[in-house]
């Protein structure tokens, strides 16, 4: 494989069509941050609007209830936008199996979905909201990453109302130059259409490295951590700790 860096010296990731069809009408991977969910956009801030304060007050609630939303958890903002997400190219239809003899359907030439045997994955407890046999995502765009660089394939982080979940996988993408399929589970009570552009997996480069680990002791801890934060009214972790990360 060959691979170009960046004169930036920023790391790059390059995504690679598997066919003339693939490049000309099949959307590309995206950065993460493109496809945070409506909802989260939508979302207030503050749970009372009017009171700017992380706690509400004494008056109209517990001293210790918070006025914060998720929208303040930086952390949690942080989930939707780490790396790059994979989209389905094309509508896909959830349809009731007894009237038209199948479970998935898509009106296009691109071949979206396989099925895998229950017995591939023996022994794994699957929640009873899900079908017990896994479906496939069949993905059409190979990844290139720095040598040394591997590839987290997971669900989309957080994103819980999805009707399926994307089973997780590391792939060492520096030296495996083909297309990732994604195995996934279905929700059994979903019928309807999964619209163009819905995020099926989440992609994240991460460094190859030795570790070793350690344990500490409480004298190691520093209390003070979390009291740093409070002497903000609001959005202290952020100011104090949080680090920006890119995926461009």
């Amino acid at each position: 494989m060959f691979f170009s860096k960046k004169q930036s010296g920023k790391k790059n990731i390059k995504f690679v069509p598997d066919s003339p069809r693939a490049e000309r009408i099949l959307q590309s991977p995206t950065p993460a941050y493109k496809n945070v969910p409506e909802w989260y956009k939508r979302l207030s801030k503050y749970t009372v609007s009017d009171v700017k304060f992380s706690r509400l007050p004494t008056e109209t609630s517990g001293p210790n209830d918070t006025n914060l939303t998720a929208k303040a958890c930086k952390p949690f903002l942080d989930s939707f936008t780490v790396g790059y997400m994979i989209t389905l190219p094309t509508d896909v239809s959830i349809v009731d199996p007894d009237i038209y003899g199948t479970r998935i359907i898509w009106d296009s030439n691109t071949n979206m979905v396989d099925a895998h045997s229950a017995l591939q994955i023996n022994g794994l407890s699957v929640p009873d909201e899900y079908e017990s046999s896994p479906y496939k995502w069949n993905f059409h765009w190979a990844i290139e990453v720095p040598d040394g660089y591997s590839l987290i394939y997971t669900h989309p982080f957080n994103r819980v109302e999805l009707p399926f979940h994307t089973l997780t996988g590391v792939v060492d993408s520096d030296v495996y130059g083909a297309p990732v399929n994604l195995p996934f589970f279905l929700r059994k009570d979903f019928t309807g259409v999964l619209p163009i552009g819905t995020p099926v997996a989440q992609v994240i480069p991460v460094k190859r490295e030795d570790w070793t680990h350690s344990i500490g002791t409480c004298e190691d801890y520093d209390p003070f951590t979390v009291e740093r934060i409070k002497l903000h009214m609001s959005g202290g972790y952020k100011k104090m700790y949080w680090k920006p990360k890119n995926y461009r």
